[in-house]
């Protein structure tokens, strides 16, 4: 037999093994509709014991522009929550090197990404599209970072995340970021830190 006859032979037969794989598998059902059945049962009693209303939970991470905006003005409807909301200037590079400033000593502060964890964060970054720019142009505009608390009832903090002594930037320490941002949040915020 030649090398030749003997690759076709090989060929043929893992064809037909691929084959019978093929048809075994097209067989069986997987899962097996018992335990799919009982599965399903049990996710449905585990649905009803949690009850029809869900409370939605705060997302850990920023939503980002119009649409993150509008997601977040529902979810405050349903959680009560505050929202924050940080406008990030992009250009010129002034402002673009503040709000990288306050976003590496501010935000990333541990106490202030544990403060933050009970409120709906909004980020909006100019420039943009159409819609964000619509919905940043409601607020103040700082140069550089522009951060606004929004209560439940629709009331607008700013908060100034810089002093400016001399004309020049200075970040605010990261404790008195924090004592600002309860003390210009709603009552809900307040009355947890005391």
């Amino acid at each position: 037999m030649r090398w030749n006859d003997r690759l076709y032979l090989s060929i043929a037969a893992l064809m037909w093994c691929g084959a019978l794989v093929a048809d075994a598998q097209q067989q069986a059902q997987w899962p097996p509709p018992a335990v799919h059945e009982v599965y399903q049962q049990e996710q449905e009693e585990m649905n009803d014991a949690e009850g029809d209303e869900e409370t939605p939970r705060i997302p850990n991470r920023f939503l980002t522009r119009a649409r993150g905006y509008e997601r977040a003005l529902e979810l405050q409807q349903a959680t009560d929550a505050d929202i924050f909301l940080y406008i990030k200037h992009n250009s010129p590079s002034g402002a673009r090197g503040l709000c990288n400033w306050w976003e590496n000593r501010g935000l990333r502060a541990g106490n202030i990404q544990r403060l933050l964890r009970d409120y709906i964060k909004v980020e909006l970054r100019l420039p943009s599209d159409a819609e964000t720019r619509e919905i940043a142009e409601q607020f103040r505009l700082w140069e550089g970072p522009t951060v606004v608390l929004i209560h439940p009832g629709g009331r607008r903090r700013s908060i100034s995340v810089f002093d400016w002594p001399g004309g020049r930037p200075e970040l605010k320490s990261p404790a008195a970021l924090e004592e600002l941002i309860i003390e210009n949040s709603s009552a809900r915020y307040r009355e947890e830190d005391d």
